[in-house]
């Protein structure tokens, strides 16, 4: 091949010759070939086209060796580095996890590094090199750096979040993986509303919950002038304890006006929330109720706040307790009225025991 280009530059000889032609141009043919392209006169972007692809996967690199002494190589030759860099990343998914804290690491047969946690000075910890994720480390002058160490995923999340609007993800009790909860503290477990009906239970309560919540808005009894009352039962709602000293409970009133006072009752059939409550326009109940101990061999606590009107049209906030006195272990949860039947919205809720 002949020199073509005779011309001088700046009063000097052109400085290649027909080797460093041919030299030049077999180096970039083969670059393009590696790049899985075949040379083409008619193609003048096959060498930006190469250089795209090496760019793209230039720092992943093969692996073999241990799981403790690791050697990276490069995919082909174009990527072979010809020596460590400061701030060079090097990518790779290794063949296991690492069983030693100190593994080191030798790319290309530039010489071994230790691999330390991405503070340049730690030790990183057994299992932070996976052979599930890709695992990458940056030169820092002296050591390989892995980053990010530590914690980085769970292995599962779930796989949509349809029908998940309002809530919150957490760790499921696996510690393995995310589950959507309800956004507040309470989870809602069971909701109905009652139309003249004899009472309103809510049964399999279980120590999957450390603490129940009855919400109950606009109770209405059908018969003017009675007590509401609240019962459990140990046999999940075959039937509600009764007896004539199964419950003690305790009150505090003020009604609207000023007049206040307080209630209660060492033995009793029922806890008393509130009496005489009315079913006149405008007479009604909204009470929140919790219960807990109930999953123990301890006595049930039930504790309430409510607002309510009595059949005399005078409205009370009153706060109260009580207890079932047995130490038995309570399933179930019933509200009903002195007599006759009752109406409402009733919802419960459960805290999570964990």
């Amino acid at each position: 091949m002949g020199i073509k280009n005779l011309d001088f530059v700046n009063g000097q000889a052109p400085a290649c010759d027909d080797e460093l032609i041919d030299s030049n141009t077999n180096e970039n043919n083969n670059f393009i070939t590696s790049s899985n392209q075949t040379p083409l006169l008619a193609d003048p972007d096959q060498t930006g086209k190469a250089v795209a692809n090496y760019v793209h996967a230039s720092n992943f690199y093969d692996v073999t060796g241990t799981v403790d002494a690791i050697v990276l190589t490069p995919t082909t030759s174009f990527e072979g580095v010809t020596e460590y860099q400061d701030g060079a990343l090097y990518r790779f998914r290794a063949t296991g996890t690492n069983t030693v804290n100190n593994p080191t690491c030798d790319i290309n047969s530039l010489g071994v590094k230790n691999i330390l946690a991405e503070d340049g000075v730690s030790n990183i910890s057994i299992g932070d090199i996976k052979s599930d994720k890709d695992s990458v480390l940056r030169y820092d002058g002296t050591n390989l750096l892995l980053f990010p160490t530590g914690f980085i995923g769970l292995t599962d999340t779930p796989s949509s979040y349809s029908g998940e609007a309002g809530k919150v993800p957490v760790v499921n009790s696996g510690d393995d993986a995310l589950e959507f909860k309800n956004a507040g503290t309470y989870e809602l477990i069971s909701s109905t509303t009652a139309s003249n009906v004899a009472s309103v239970s809510f049964t399999d309560l279980s120590s999957t919950y450390a603490k129940y919540v009855v919400e109950v808005m606009d109770y209405i009894p059908q018969t003017d002038n009675t007590d509401l009352r609240i019962r459990t039962s140990s046999n999940n709602g075959s039937s509600y304890d009764s007896g004539a000293t199964d419950y003690a409970w305790g009150q505090q009133f003020i009604a609207f006006g000023g007049v206040g006072g307080v209630g209660s009752s060492t033995g009793d059939t029922h806890i008393r929330a509130i009496g005489a409550v009315g079913n006149d326009t405008n007479e009604k109940v909204n009470m929140t109720l919790e219960l807990t101990s109930h999953d123990t061999t301890k006595y049930t606590d039930i504790l309430y706040r409510l607002n309510g009107t009595i059949s005399a049209g005078t409205m009370f906030t009153i706060t109260g307790g009580g207890w079932r006195a047995s130490a038995a272990i309570v399933d179930a949860i019933q509200i009903t009225a002195e007599s006759g039947n009752i109406n409402g919205i009733f919802k419960l809720y459960g805290i999570k025991a964990s």
